[in-house]
Formats: structure tokens, sequence, C-alpha cells
């Protein structure tokens, strides 16, 4: 610790032990003992503190020794090209770092892992090559230095080179990449929505390695057929070119496989050639449509969530206050529907999903009642008056209640913490009881009486769910239990809706995604089939490689082992039941890791050459120590032991 450290700790213990004092001496009875118990509290936080400081505790041994420094594998695919006589991937694991068996070996990518499992025999298994998980890794296991074995095509360098200088590594480079001559592409992506019989949008970017000057062939397939395709002037290593490119209406409904590739003459690492996705041509009749009013955060996360939850293609329309809507996502120009086909598109909608604060239009009203399954998100009092009587709106900032009421989606919210949930937005509450079920309650300001947030009606002619709060979005932009809690809460509705009469146009089994990397396991998603069998078969060029039965979770989730790279056929039958759903999915080897440049500069994270760095080491971080822990247990122990021998609670 520099002087710096010292007077800071200084200070801080001086903070502590003051606090301490005041505390038995103003707020604690007066009793035998009080000085010693107030001494081990001081001690017991001045411990805490320094650990908190996490000074470097200088090491008796001269040498760093087997567990001092790690070497990092990198083991993204972009390892596996060839560059020289041989790939990098080859040269990392002859190296003699490896062999030797001194240093732990940890392979770094997507998420790190211990080097030389059964995993790494058919080449790099990571798509990306990330190095900050390893570094913080290593960093918590004591490692004072990294060896990193590498191309340097590192996606995350700059962050890698803060994070090294933070933790005080040492860092050591060896770089074992070489010249790649290779074309790749970054990303395809479709204008939406996609109408059968009018033209598609299509945006490919591209780049290339070791190609200056070359020219290269971009080709756009749907399904086995060409359907554009350009000639380009490869960029610089480091650059990309986004080609803007208009595709001919598709030929047929539903499902379609685009792909886009670039051939280059000499490229000599096939792995980033094609980029496929997966497009659903929308019909008008059997959509998921959404109606909105009164738009606000809502509609960027409930919709997707929807769209997951139910298999049904998302049609997302906000009023302009006119008799316009314009498609969520777009600008309203050609892509805005005419009067006719909004009418149509609503009054044929699967599930009907309404966001309004007053009255709606009358054809929106009557959709609304009509519809077979409705969601309202309820922004004002008048809106729900045919469904359910509302008082005013009462601002504030209700907290979702801990106890999870009964009602049709306690299963699906069982488990969930929602005590550090952010609160939602003014209530709607209900002036007179009501008949549905209420799968969450909410208290102004975490307390006081529960008011229901949401109620499930049933009844003629079906389901309908009514939202009283907003602010729900929330729970979804800060992202890990909350956004859980936020498409649990939402894929439980979307179930609830569709569990009186199952769709059959929505895939009672699908994965999760389409395009699928390989060497990891397949998700599937059965929300409408949990606590069901299932058989699921899988086929590729006709010849049927598993025929499984499945027993679906409580939460409609499941997978199935990794695949080899290739397109395959899914058919899916419930056991017992009737219907069956079929499907595609691609998995494949794609990277985009060459894009990345290498950058030569990481061995100077820390402001000094990585070997030496890794020789003058001051020692061992204080928290990978045991003791510091041992003596704040047993100090505050000692405390609490007299506490309870004194009379003190």
């Amino acid at each position: 610790m520099g002087w710096a450290s010292v007077a800071l700790y200084g200070i801080l213990v001086a903070g502590v032990g003051a606090f301490v004092l005041r505390l038995y001496r103003a707020r604690e009875p007066r009793v035998r003992g009080s000085a010693l118990m107030a001494t081990l509290r001081i001690l017991a936080l001045a411990i805490v503190v320094l650990i908190l400081l996490d000074p470097a505790i200088p090491s008796a041994v001269s040498d760093l020794g087997p567990g001092r420094r790690w070497i990092l594998v990198d083991g993204s695919r972009s390892m596996a090209a060839p560059q020289g006589p041989e790939s990098a991937w080859a040269r990392a694991r002859a190296s003699s770092e490896i062999s030797s068996g001194g240093d732990p070996v940890v392979l770094f990518g997507d998420d790190p892992r211990v080097f030389g499992g059964t995993d790494e025999e058919g080449g790099p298994p990571f798509a990306a090559s990330r190095l900050v998980p390893a570094l913080e890794r290593a960093a918590e296991a004591g490692a004072r230095s990294v060896l990193i074995l590498s191309d340097l095509r590192i996606e995350d360098v700059a962050d890698a080179r803060s994070i090294a200088s933070e933790l005080g590594l040492g860092i050591d480079v060896r770089e074992l990449g070489g010249e790649v001559r290779s074309a790749g592409i970054v990303s395809l992506e479709l204008g939406t929505p996609l109408e059968r019989d009018e033209p598609v949008s299509a945006s490919v970017e591209v780049f290339a390695v070791g190609a200056h000057g070359a020219s290269a062939t971009v080709e756009v397939h749907a399904e086995d057929r060409v359907v554009a395709q350009r000639t380009v002037a490869l960029p610089d290593e480091g650059r990309r070119i986004r080609l803007e490119l208009a595709l001919p209406p598709p030929s047929m409904d539903g499902e379609v496989r685009y792909s886009a590739r670039v051939l280059l003459d000499g490229d000599t690492f096939p792995s980033d050639d094609e980029r496929i996705v997966y497009a659903d041509v929308r019909g008008e009749e059997g959509n998921l449509v959404l109606i909105s009013l009164h738009p606000d955060w809502e509609l960027r996360f409930l919709l997707p969530v929807l769209e997951r939850a139910t298999g049904l293609t998302g049609r997302g329309f906000i009023g302009t206050g006119t008799e316009r809507f314009l498609p969520m996502g777009m600008d309203g120009g050609e892509g805005s529907p005419g009067a006719d086909a909004l009418r149509r598109m609503v009054a044929t909608a699967e599930i009907l999903v309404v966001q309004a604060a007053s009255d709606l239009p009358q054809w929106l009203g009557e959709a609304l009642a009509d519809a077979p399954r409705s969601l309202l998100l309820a922004r004002g009092p008048d809106v729900a008056s045919s469904l359910v009587h509302l008082e005013a709106a009462r601002a504030g900032e209700w907290y979702v209640s801990r106890e999870i009421p009964t009602s049709p989606l306690a299963g699906e919210l069982s488990g969930l913490d929602l005590s550090g949930l952010p609160p939602l937005a003014e209530l709607l509450p209900p002036s007179a009881p009501h008949p549905g079920a209420a799968p969450l309650t909410v208290q102004l300001r975490g307390s006081g009486a529960e008011e229901p947030a949401m109620v499930l009606l049933s009844g003629d002619p079906g389901r309908r769910a009514v939202a009283l709060t907003s602010g729900f979005w929330r729970w979804a932009l800060r992202g890990g239990e909350g956004r859980d809690a936020y498409e649990r809460l939402w894929s439980g509705v979307a179930g609830w809706l569709l569990a009186n009469e199952p769709l059959t146009r929505v895939p009672g089994v699908r994965p999760t995604e389409r395009v699928v990397p390989s060497r990891r396991p397949v998700a599937w998603t059965a929300s409408s089939l949990a606590g069901e069998q299932v058989t699921l078969r899988l086929e590729r060029e006709g010849s049927v490689l598993t025929d499984t039965v499945f027993l679906v979770p409580e939460d409609g989730r499941f997978q199935t082992p990794e695949l080899e790279a290739g397109t395959y056929r899914y058919v899916s039958t419930p056991m017992g039941g009737s219907g069956e759903w079929t499907g595609r999915l691609d998995v494949t080897g794609w990277t985009a890791d060459l894009a990345h440049p290498r950058d030569t500069t990481l061995a100077r994270a820390d402001g000094r050459d990585g070997s030496t760095a890794a020789r003058t080491a001051p020692g061992d971080p204080l928290r990978t120590h045991p003791l510091p822990y041992l003596l704040v247990i047993s100090l505050l122990c000692a405390e609490w032991i007299i506490r309870r021998r004194r009379g003190l609670r």
C-alpha cells in the first residue's frame, strides 16, 4: 500500500471507530465490558476495510511457481484458420508452457473453461474471443500474472487492458497468428415486416482480411434460389462495408430461410463466409396484434416476449391521434396499412393487445369485445369499463407484494424474488369486487392495503387479461432478475390466454433460436405443453438422427444435445394427443472473429512489459487469503458472546 492508501485506511478506520464508540456510549446500556466489546467490533470492521482496499501481501517465495501464473489460450474459431505452415491453434496446443503442466491452463472465449478437455479435439469451440471473463477469474483465484497465447483478434481488448491494470495483473503475450486471406459476412438483416408479394429490403455487412485491392461476389439466397448478387471491392483489414439490397417478394408464406454468402478466390477460412436468418412471411390473419393509443416504453419489451411465448407473428401499430396507425419499427411510409387492412387484422387476431387511456374507437372496441383472447393495458378508468369497473388513477410508487396470490399464474411466478423489483407507476384500483383472479398485488410505497396489479377474466367469448398498473418495462430494463420476472409474468399471461383453446397454427414445440451455434446444446420451448410428454424427431437430409420422448418441464423449456453443423428438420407430436408441429433449424459454425484486427498493445496493459510485471509482482491480493475472513468471524463471534452474557441483544 502506498502512502495515500495508508492515509485513506487510517481515515476510514478512525471514522469507523468513532461511530462504534458513539454507538456504545450513547445508545447501548452501560455494562461491564463495553470497552472490550467496542474494541472487538472496531478491529473486525478495520479488517473488513482492509479487505476492501485489497493490498498485496508480500510473499516469501521469490519465484512465481505453479498457480501464481495462469496460461490463457484463445479458444475462438479464428485460431483454426491456416496461418502459415500450421494454424495458431496447432501452435498453442504444441507450446512448451502447456505441455510442461506447471501452470493452470484456461481456454478463453464465450465462457472460460479448463483447457484440455475432449471438447477441444475438434478445434477451438468458441465463436467469439472475449478475454475479460478469464482475466477476472484469474484475479479472483489469486493469479499475479497471465500468459496469453492468441492470434490477438480479441473482441474486448480495450476492456481487457483496463481490467488488467485495475486488477494489477502482469500480462505476457505470445502472438501465434500469421497472414490469413479471407472475406466474411458480419451480419444479414432483413427489413420488416415481410409480406407476401411485396419486395424485401436486405442489409449485408462484409469484411476482409489479407485481401487488399481484391473484389468478391456477395450473393443472397432465399431458400435455394439466388435472389440478389453484387460484386464489391473488399475493404482493408479492420474496416467493413454495408450493402443495401432489394430482394424480390417472397414466393411463399410462413418460414423462409435467407442466407448471405461471400465468394473470394483463395479464401482460406470458410467459417465466416455465410450468414443465415429465418424470416416469417406474414399474412393478415391469425397474428398477435398490438394496437397502442397511449404508447410508452412497454411496447419495446412486451411484443417480443409475447411473440416468443406464443409462436405467433407479432404486428404492432401506434396511433397518431388520427385514423392513421404507424407500424412499430418503421417510418410509417409505404409500410403503413390501410384502414380496411388494419381492421381486418384486428378482427381476425388470435391474440389482441390494446393499450389505451380513454374511450376506444368504435371498431376497436367491438374487436376487443369479440376477441377470443385479449390483453388490455389500461391507462385510464374508462377504457376498461366493459370488463371491470375502475376508480380514478392513483399515482405513486407501487411495489409488488412479496406473497404471490393464488391464481393461474402462481406456478409460473413461484420462486421469484419480488422484493427487489422497481416500483410500478400509477394504479387503477377496481371500484367493486371483480370476478377474476389477481396474479399480482401491489402496495403503495411497499406498505398498506394490497391492490390488484392485474386481473384475469374468463367468460364469453374468451379469456381477457387487464393490466391495472404501468411501468412493468422497468423490470426488463434493469436486466437480471428483473428481466426474468418480466418475461415469466408476460409469458405466463400468454400461456393462460392460450390454455383454453391451444392454437393449431402455433408450434407446440419449437427451438428457441432457429440458427444455433455449433457445439452448444439446442434449447427448445413448449410453454403450452408444460407437464406433458411429447416426441421430438430430428432429420437431416432425409435421415432420422434422433427420435426421443420428452417430459416438458413446468417452465416449458428443455435442451437436446449439441448437433453438427447443418440444416435440420424437426417433427414433434404430443403423446396421446393430436397434431404435429414441424419446422427447420440451422446449426452453424459461423464466426466473425477475423473482423477484429490484431491488437499488439495488450502486453502494455499495466504500463510495463508483461514479463517484468510478472517477476516483480509484490505478492498475492489480501482477498485471496482465508485468515482475514476467519479473524473477522472470530472477533464478531467473541463480541456477540460477551454481549449475550452482559444481557445485551
